[in-house]
């Protein structure tokens, strides 16, 4: 069992990448210069995903938390250890709601269909973000926005939908690669919370 310390540096050497603004808008093709000057091309579709029951898929978790003060929110995140999921800490710290009281993770989750059912967290570790208070987070803070959940049941959870790996691949410069970004953001869920 990983000490509180343990996990927040295990977050820490997750969290030193440096950050990327998020894409301008979906299904939009954009151009970026290069390290070399030339331009490279970035094309981001957004697509839902057919069949969250294959991995990696059943390894993306929709995270609700419900609050102290009675409000509740959603985030995503990723199972990456048995009992280990991948978040950021804005999912699962808001101090001006009193603290979570409860945070359910649902992998795989399709519409209203929760095909491996429903894990609690039973405990969780994260960086405080908007330490100043000011409603808005910093590209330091942003760095820090990393939480992890430790996901307690008879089956752990790893066991189940299977874990992503941490590690960054050895790209060269210049060199293309396919990337997928996958979550539940709540702009596309007007038929249940889809990946």
């Amino acid at each position: 069992s990983r000490t509180s310390s343990g996990v927040l540096g295990w977050i820490a050497s997750i969290a030193r990448a440096t950050p990327r603004p998020p894409p301008e808008a979906p299904d939009r093709t954009r151009s970026e210069g290069s390290a070399e000057g030339g331009p490279t091309m970035t094309q981001i579709q957004v697509e839902y995903v057919r069949n969250t029951t294959a991995f990696p898929w059943r390894a993306v978790v929709q995270i609700l938390v419900e609050w102290r003060d009675g409000s509740s929110t959603r985030g995503s995140g990723a199972v990456v250890g048995p009992n280990d999921v991948l978040t950021a800490a804005h999912v699962v710290f808001a101090p001006e709601r009193g603290g979570p009281r409860r945070i359910e993770v649902i992998p795989g989750r399709d519409g209203f269909d929760r095909p491996y059912g429903t894990f609690t967290a039973r405990r969780w570790d994260f960086f405080r973000v908007d330490e100043d208070g000011d409603g808005g987070i910093t590209d330091a803070e942003v760095a820090r926005d990393a939480a992890l959940l430790t996901v307690e049941s008879p089956r752990p959870i790893g066991d189940v939908t299977g874990y992503f790996g941490l590690r960054t691949p050895g790209l060269r410069d210049g060199q293309r690669v396919n990337l997928n970004s996958a979550g539940y953001p709540s702009a596309y869920d007007s038929d249940g919370p889809r990946m």
